[in-house]
């Protein structure tokens, strides 16, 4: 059976796409589609594709593993692509097959494969070849059985060139290449996919249907879309959510107009950062917990990391981890803290350190707990998806951990900050809704604490003074730790200033009274 009709659009480009598709699934006695690279720019739908080719095909039946290599730190790539023994480093105290083998069967989608580091490119190519792979502290190799889709927004040929991607892995991954066309180049399938957005939003939070005017239309159709199909997708639901209208009209979105596209790419082009930050906090969790496990010796602490003592010390600098009897300011010079500045560690510049008083939103969201099969993989890209959708409705993020992030709204004056907080929250719960599997319960609780704050400006940038924030991130410490998955809650000091739009329910807990966040508040 075949399901491309995700694959939205009457464009050339995906019209033939999907013939394209459709004889390579169609083809007869196919056992295991040839392996396949998906070319195209970022937010195209590289990962929509991939896993309509694995339900229409042979494999259907099979798991389909989606892996984003960016996600995994690069001393754990091996660990997760194929698995580890008992033993075969100081932390693995139990085997755990890797995503090769879990995919066995069925499907495993290796997104932005251009960034596998070169150690891994070699084994990636062995396990392809050889139909097997070798688990970290184990002799003999394992048959695994797997269709190969891989993803880039990279010119691989040029990588190739300069030699940060190995040749035969190129050719060996791109026996058939499919190139997904940037939204702009869509024509009138631009409107046809908001409008299909737009019906998705308001059945997924039950709200009466929405239409879009014929100038919204035509401020989609003049955009540059930068960020493709996923920057439409967000404008479309951060657009329904901020507004009550039953039309949507050019001025509600809030595009840049095409004076100022060049601004626009450049913001695209730095949204990797969100799941980067998000790699770099599991990194460093991981590095702190083997330093600690180890009395803070180096030689030891990279033994438990599976890694040579010198490359621990480099990526102690990377990351701005002292070395144990060292300074730490020696380090911080030269790599920056995941942490955001406060005005306590930041210099002010003169006649900026005159402060004001402004209505700030905080708020935290936490994965759930972790299934004992969950990759470092899933979880960083989950994490990376929840800071990007937090960024998308005006959230300076302020810290990330291995399970968490921390954002602020209305450091710079924002328009009803507490409102954008509670639907940023919103938002980022459908996110991963999107992601999971059919009939999952949400992996993700969020808490909002609203409240006055002082604010300082540093380095030409508002900041909370060190006693606000401390607050605030107490007050969502509290009421996170009586969340349970799906919730959103919202501190009752906070209630004033959320109440009138959306609909608060009282939540029993232990050590705070906060209410629970069901949704937009039904008009009267």
């Amino acid at each position: 059976m075949l399901h491309l009709d995700e694959l939205l659009g009457s464009s050339p480009g995906i019209v033939g796409l999907r013939d394209t598709v459709r004889r390579l699934v169609q083809g007869p006695g196919a056992h295991r589609l040839p392996p396949i690279l998906i070319l195209g720019e970022t937010g195209t739908g590289k990962g929509l594709l991939a896993r309509a080719i694995h339900r229409s095909g042979p494999r259907h039946a099979g798991p389909f593993i989606d892996v984003n290599c960016a996600a995994i730190p690069e001393h754990l790539v091996e660990a997760e692509l194929f698995g580890y023994e008992k033993g075969a480093f100081t932390d693995a105290r139990q085997a755990k097959p890797g995503l090769f083998q879990a995919a066995s069967g069925g499907t495993l989608f290796l997104d932005e494969v251009g960034l596998l580091p070169e150690r891994a490119q070699a084994k990636v190519l062995k396990a392809i070849e050889d139909r097997s792979v070798r688990r970290l502290g184990r002799t003999q190799p394992e048959t695994v059985d797997v269709s190969i889709v891989t993803a880039t927004n990279a010119d691989l040929a040029q990588e190739v060139g300069i030699g940060r991607f190995r040749a035969d892995l190129y050719h060996r991954i791109g026996v058939v290449v499919l190139t997904l066309p940037p939204l702009r180049e869509r024509g009138r399938d631009i409107v046809l996919l908001a409008e299909h957005f737009l019906v998705r939003t308001c059945q997924e939070y039950g709200w009466p249907a929405r239409r879009l005017t014929a100038d919204a239309c035509a401020a989609f159709c003049a955009h540059l879309w930068p960020g493709n199909v996923r920057e439409l997708a967000n404008v479309i639901e951060s657009t329904a959510l901020l507004s009550d209208a039953a039309d949507i009209s050019a001025s509600m979105l809030a595009l840049p107009s095409t004076s100022t596209a060049r601004s626009t790419i450049e913001r695209v082009a730095d949204a990797p950062k969100a799941l980067d930050r998000a790699v770099e906090a599991i990194e460093r969790q991981h590095i702190v917990q083997a330093l600690e496990n180890s009395g803070g010796n180096l030689s030891r602490a990279a033994a438990r990391l599976g890694m040579p003592r010198n490359t621990l010390r480099h990526r102690m600098r990377r990351l701005g981890l002292p070395e144990p009897g060292r300074p730490a300011a020696r380090l911080r010079e030269s790599s920056p803290a995941v942490t955001a500045p406060t005005a306590s560690s930041a210099a002010v510049a003169p006649g900026e350190g005159s402060g004001r008083s402004r209505i700030v939103a905080a708020i935290r969201m936490q994965l759930g707990a972790s299934p004992e099969a969950a990759s470092i993989a899933e979880r960083s890209a989950l994490l990376g998806t929840l800071v990007g959708r937090l960024q998308d409705f005006g959230a300076r993020v302020d810290e990330i951990g291995p399970e968490s992030c921390v954002a602020f709204f209305g450091l710079a004056p924002i328009e009803d900050a507490p409102r954008r907080a509670a639907y940023a929250a919103m938002a980022a719960r459908q996110a991963l809704t999107r992601q999971s599997e059919r009939g999952e319960q949400s992996m993700v609780y969020a808490a909002i604490h609203v409240a006055p704050a002082s604010l300082f400006r540093v380095d030409g940038e508002w900041q909370l003074d060190p006693l606000s924030r401390a607050d605030f991130l107490q007050s969502l410490r509290r009421l996170i730790d009586g969340a349970v998955a799906g919730d959103i809650l919202v501190a009752d000091t906070s209630r004033g200033y959320l109440d009138r739009h959306f609909a608060l329910m009282p939540a029993s807990m232990s050590g705070a009274t906060a209410s629970r966040l069901r949704g937009r508040a039904r008009r009267r």
